[in-house]
């Protein structure tokens, strides 16, 4: 998670051994890489968390399926969306089956179904939230690697928090030039919340586990925030947020 939120490129605390093909970089600048989590082969996004989540509720999907968002879309490098994730895109064969290689499947497997989007509205308007934050702050949207060299800092287990399965990462906006000055990132794909502790006090949040955007949802007065489970957190310090909003 680490080198795809790095856009595939150098960064001291990236581990590169636990990185699947490579023991290096992959890429020498942003602009190289382009990151996603499903495309037109293979099962859709949906599709796989319900093969590889089979005790998971309905519920339980789509909070993976915006952490998987949440993760692409603020990532560095260029983002790349599957038609129909937005909308928690199906491909069902006639005997049931998920399709997982549908270039010669009839319409009834590749069509949109446009009334999943109806269907789930609060996923495809997370989203849409994140691609606006993606827009209006160039912080996840670094040029040069040198910029995400030293601008991105990851937070460490058993300092800022306890538990495996979470990555949580600052980014100094002022130094590249965004209207907030300082945003912190945090994902935990724990089944139980956790608690992570803030580089300092007074933040507001922007993205949580319903909503993603630039507006305020929610305030951290101190330097604790709780992120409940399957979550994705992006946060805000309030002083800059309240100077730009």
């Amino acid at each position: 998670i680490k080198f795809g939120v790095v856009a595939s490129t150098k960064h001291k605390e990236v581990d590169y051994n636990n990185v699947n093909y490579s023991d290096r970089p992959w890429a020498n600048e942003p602009y190289q890489t382009v990151t996603y989590t499903s495309a037109h082969d293979n099962l859709t996004l949906y599709d796989k968390l319900q093969k590889t989540n089979k005790s998971a509720t309905k519920e339980e999907l789509i909070q993976i399926n915006k952490m998987a968002s949440a993760i692409i879309l603020t990532s560095q490098g260029i983002p790349f969306i599957h038609a129909g994730d937005e909308f928690a895109r199906t491909k069902v064969n006639e005997d049931g089956s998920l399709n997982e290689n549908s270039y010669n499947a009839p319409d009834s497997v590749n069509q949109f179904d446009w009334q999943r989007k109806v269907e789930y509205k609060e996923l495809f308007e997370y989203y849409k939230g994140l691609i606006n934050l993606r827009k209006n702050h160039n912080a996840f949207t670094m040029d040069t690697n040198k910029d995400i060299q030293n601008n991105i800092d990851f937070l460490e287990k058993g300092k800022d928090f306890k538990e495996d399965n979470v990555v949580a990462y600052t980014i100094n906006g002022k130094k590249v030039k965004d209207k907030w000055d300082n945003i912190t990132v945090i994902f935990n794909a724990n089944k139980k919340d956790v608690e992570v502790k803030l580089p300092s006090n007074d933040w507001v949040v922007v993205v949580n586990e319903d909503k993603a955007g630039v507006k305020k949802l929610d305030t951290v007065k101190g330097n604790k925030v709780n992120v409940p489970a399957n979550a994705s957190y992006v946060l805000v310090d309030a002083k800059s947020f309240n100077k730009n909003k």
